[in-house]
């Protein structure tokens, strides 16, 4: 009998905790707390990986149980294989974390807004459509691996009052401007003659086909092109000289 009330109470302990992965929606939009005190919240993946689809706007602020809250970030996933085909991002936002837009294969174009500072690993992977990417003056953070397995991607820009990144001379490339490195590329990159060293990883996974590699760079980081299949390099002899990273780093 006393097994019987206990598995009893355990039962109605554990049916009565939420099965979500969020706090609440408001307007087809999940939210986490973030902070209670400060009253921020982040939004966050739904019911599954369809919950979010067509065009999606998330808004600076949300209320909810009275309160109003400040949306600050978009959580780890938030649209993990979703079918959205657009989205609207408020200036609140600071933070974009990893694999939040991987796999959205109907999304065309990405607008990421000013106030954003840092995009984690992952965080714009494996959008098959997704042909541009437009990054703030405010962005100091741009995790690895963004971009990869995006084939169709050939515009890249970043605003050309951030003091980080820069896409110089229209380069379709993010690139470190204190060290003139190329950080992360596409289908669509060239190299400007300014650009000193390449990142490692920082075109494998793309689909660009054709690439010319100018006297300036003299470093280049390992795996660069890995898994860059079509790749054509115009200026093949340039490579001699060139420093190239250890497969170990």
């Amino acid at each position: 009998m006393r097994n019987k009330k206990l598995f009893t109470a355990l039962l109605a302990l554990f049916t009565s905790l939420p099965m979500s992965a969020y706090d609440f929606i408001v307007d087809g939009v999940a939210y986490n707390v973030t902070s209670a005190e400060e009253q921020t919240v982040e939004v966050t993946a739904g019911d599954g990986n369809g919950f979010y689809h067509d065009n999606v706007i998330i808004p600076p602020t949300v209320m909810f149980d009275e309160i109003t809250y400040t949306v600050t970030a978009i959580d780890e996933r938030a649209f993990y294989f979703s079918l959205i085909t657009s989205i609207s991002l408020p200036i609140t936002i600071r933070l974009i974390k990893g694999n939040c837009f991987y796999y959205c294969n109907q999304l065309k174009s990405l607008t990421i807004p000013e106030g954003v500072e840092t995009i984690q690993n992952w965080a714009i992977s494996d959008c098959k459509l997704l042909e541009s990417v437009s990054l703030p003056s405010t962005l100091n953070d741009f995790g690895v691996s963004n971009f990869q397995y995006c084939k169709n991607l050939r515009t890249v820009t970043v605003a050309p009052d951030n003091p980080i990144y820069d896409s110089r001379d229209d380069c379709n490339a993010i690139i470190d401007t204190k060290t003139n490195t190329l950080h992360r590329g596409c289908a669509g990159t060239t190299i400007p003659n300014t650009v000193t060293a390449i990142d490692k990883y920082s075109l494998s996974y793309t689909t660009i086909d054709s690439l010319f590699i100018p006297e300036s760079v003299k470093t280049i980081g390992a795996n660069e092109f890995f898994s860059v299949y079509r790749l054509f390099f115009n200026n093949w002899e340039s490579f001699c000289g060139i420093n190239y990273g250890s497969s170990q780093e």
